[in-house]
């Protein structure tokens, strides 16, 4: 996903796949919330409203991670629903 602000021109909406979550209604709307009128957007992937606001934002990265718990002297059926 690209952003990139402008000083006139109105909000560019552009997408090279399909978008399930993402039209140029909600683009418009999340980015008068941040007084962002003028702007280009281009989605490379089927992208979020939260991925829009991160992008936006430019503060928040988010890494994979792996959680490992390792207490099975403890662990019975029911803590995972079997």
């Amino acid at each position: 996903m690209t952003f990139r602000r402008k000083e006139k021109g109105g909000i560019n909406f552009t997408s090279t796949v399909a978008n399930t979550h993402l039209d140029l209604d909600t683009v418009k709307a999340i980015c008068s919330e941040y007084r962002i009128h003028n702007a280009d957007v281009s989605l490379r992937f089927d992208a979020t409203a939260d991925d829009l606001i991160d992008v936006i934002e430019g503060s928040r990265i988010y890494m994979p991670c792996i959680y490992v718990v390792n207490k099975m002297h403890i662990w019975n059926g029911t803590l995972m629903g079997f």
